[in-house]
């Protein structure tokens, strides 16, 4: 089973179809809902900030043997940690 990380996101959506069309089992991990995408085949999803200690469910749940990390911020100021 492939995770792939910020799975809503465009390039995740397509990276996600191509290993659904290819018959690979995905799990999708995003802040975001499940992208209404008529196209993007049949998979998982976990709505929850990978940051989070919630975020361990998702290797619990699953047989995880590869992940695809794309989560990102799009904001680069919040992406930096200040102290």
């Amino acid at each position: 089973m492939i995770l792939i990380t910020g799975i809503a996101g465009f390039i995740g959506q397509h990276v996600a179809n191509e290993f659904i069309k290819n018959g690979c089992s995905v799990v999708g991990a995003d802040i975001k809902s499940k992208p209404n995408n008529p196209e993007l085949g049949e998979y998982k999803h976990y709505q929850l900030d990978i940051n989070s200690l919630d975020f361990e469910r998702v290797f619990q749940e699953n047989d995880i043997e590869c992940v695809i990390h794309l989560a990102a911020n799009s904001s680069v100021p919040y992406s930096f940690i200040t102290s």
